[in-house]
């Protein structure tokens, strides 16, 4: 569904065609785990689905650039066990499909929690963190 000249949305993400990025917001990441704690069980089945899609998304698109565009993650502050791990896996994708390119991600001011995961990354080399 085109909601601009040359800007679609894709599934759950935007494409500006012309400049070939894709922009991903609003995972959540740690969710499913936060309801829990409030005593809402459901089935986990959220990030096998998130992950699936950002997969076949960057298969389809084959982006330049792949936004972060806020809300990588549900809770601010301590990151639980749940999110460590669901936020490596969705860099490690990213990751993963940029291996031979140059790739940037781009925080906004309010994100300094994810700070140290994207650190990370720009250790292991491949990206660039913009605050």
């Amino acid at each position: 569904m085109q909601i601009l000249p040359g800007i679609v949305i894709v599934g759950k993400a935007l494409w500006i065609k012309k400049l070939k990025i894709l922009v991903v917001a609003d995972l959540h990441i740690g969710y499913e785990e936060a309801l829990a704690e409030e005593g809402y069980l459901l089935p986990r089945t959220m990030f096998k689905e998130m992950s699936k899609e950002l997969k076949e998304l960057l298969e389809k698109l084959k982006p330049n650039l792949v936004v972060i565009n806020g809300d990588l993650k549900h809770e601010f502050g301590q990151i639980s066990k749940q999110e460590w791990f669901e936020t490596n896996t969705i860099l490690d994708i990213i990751f993963n499909y940029f291996i031979d390119s140059f790739s940037m991600f781009i925080f906004s001011n309010y994100y300094y929690p994810m700070l140290l995961i994207s650190v990370f990354y720009c250790n292991s080399g491949g990206f660039s963190t913009l605050l």
